[in-house]
């Protein structure tokens, strides 16, 4: 009899701990699940109701409404923790990802404003734990281009600094005298292509020992990078070129819309052109705006000088801190775990389980930005970055989320002092912002079963 019932304790066991883990895997499942769809239908939501707001008028602004959210762009990262079939529960964070963007405006046509051109500007608006990042995707910027002066270093160099110097010496084959040529992409045609105010005329079977602007892509006066001639009527667009003297040399007429897109910097990338003016000296004074010139260069290819930007998913770090209590004093966070006893003679048979935690969790994630737009922090010797981010519309109820500036060439970095370690920090030489979660966790839960009853194996 006494083996029958310790047989039946073993399998009681047994399929008791199998259907317990079933049962904290189906939990688990379900509520991750949950997690996702719920980043996925706020991201959604978020993006949509972006997209109308921006269409309203913004308290203190100049203009009535802005078209920054016309086709809004949400993206939310959250560490929620993650439930666990283990006798102390969740322990462990899990990161949830979601992306949402929706045009849901009765604004969709809004005339550039130049005096309020920064709130029009297309903006991404990046959550993480909480923390707002508004990142532009263009930039609106009035310079006067001067012949450039390349560097004539011989020494080895870094892949983005070689990048950078192909781009001056792009800009100085591209100079007529005084004047600036300017490059934009037109369809291949072998007839003359025609915008209505410029012609461009184009001849698909040049010899390749010549050089043909068209068809060097790269625009480098390499002939091993021609296109060969048997391709050139495959193509679907050449370099053509308009050099910059007024606004009818490159086609541009505010009064009948017509905003010409060029290359105006050897990037291979164009801008759109609002107004341009000449110089007494012949050098060009231009206003555009750069749709590669943004915090996020949503453009970004092998011609991009710099790294690839946006959320680096692969440098997600997590630390966990405790700290005991002293003397009775709440002295920083802890974690206590107390486990019973299966058999105890004086207060009978019980099984006991108890856990309190009172934790910080700092996650840490990077964000590579394309530009310093100088949206974040100010430029200089100043470690303090601006109370409200530049152009934002909802501060101060929406504050800067950067909260360390790292300027160029400063001493310190973001890693280098207890402040800086767990503050999201903007470093300016890498372009990287440190983005610090602290998430604070407060859970425990206590476990007491009278076992008095159950069957003894004697």
């Amino acid at each position: 009899m006494k083996h029958k019932q310790a047989q039946a304790a073993i399998e009681l066991a047994v399929f008791g701990a199998i259907l317990i883990f079933i049962l904290g895997t189906i939990v688990r499942s379900a509520v991750s699940n949950g997690y996702a769809q719920n980043q996925n239908f706020k991201a959604m939501r978020m993006a949509m109701l972006n997209s109308w707001n921006g269409s309203k008028a913004h308290p203190g602004k100049g203009a009535a409404q802005d078209i920054s959210h016309n086709s809004a762009s949400v993206l939310f990262v959250e560490d929620r923790l993650s439930p666990d079939f283990n006798k102390y529960g969740d322990l462990d964070r899990n990161p949830f990802i979601a992306q949402g963007s929706g045009t849901f405006s009765y604004n969709l046509n809004y005339p550039v404003d130049t005096a309020e051109v920064g709130a029009n500007l297309a903006v991404m608006d990046v959550y993480i734990n909480g923390q707002h990042f508004p990142f532009t995707t263009a930039s609106y910027t009035t310079k006067t281009i001067t012949q450039p002066v390349c560097s004539s270093e011989n020494g080895s160099l870094t892949q983005e600094q070689q990048c950078l110097l192909n781009q001056c010496l792009r800009n100085q084959r591209e100079w007529s005298g005084n004047n600036k040529i300017f490059y934009t992409r037109v369809p291949n045609a072998n007839a003359p292509v025609s915008d209505g105010t410029l012609s461009f005329t184009f001849d698909p079977n040049a010899s390749d020992s010549t050089v043909d602007p068209p068809f060097d892509l790269l625009r480098n006066n390499d002939p091993a990078t021609y296109v060969p001639s048997n391709l050139r009527p495959y193509m679907a667009w050449q370099w053509a070129t308009a050099t910059a003297t007024s606004a009818s040399s490159i086609g541009l007429n505010p009064s009948n819309n017509q905003y010409p897109t060029f290359d105006i910097d050897g990037r291979l990338k164009e801008v759109i052109i609002y107004v341009i003016s000449l110089n007494s000296d012949g050098t060009p004074t231009v206003s555009y705006e750069d749709i590669d010139g943004g915090d996020i260069d949503a453009g970004w290819d092998s011609n991009s000088c710099g790294p690839k930007p946006g959320l680096l998913q692969n440098d997600a770090q997590i630390y966990t801190f405790t700290q005991n209590a002293q003397n009775g004093t709440n002295g920083g966070t802890y974690l206590q775990i107390k486990e019973g006893k299966l058999y105890n003679p004086e207060t009978d048979r019980y099984v006991r389980s108890q856990n309190k935690r009172d934790t910080i969790d700092l996650i840490q994630r990077m964000i590579q930005l394309s530009n310093n737009t100088g949206r974040f922090c100010p430029s200089g010797q100043s470690e303090t970055p601006f109370p409200c981010v530049a152009n934002a519309s909802s501060c101060p109820n929406d504050p800067n989320p950067v909260e360390v500036c790292i300027y160029l060439g400063d001493s310190n970095n973001c890693f280098n002092s207890e402040t800086n370690i767990k503050s999201t920090c903007y470093d300016e030489n890498d372009n990287i912002i440190f983005v610090r979660s602290r998430l604070e966790d407060r859970r425990g839960h206590f476990w007491m079963t009278d076992t008095s009853g159950q069957l003894q194996v004697q």
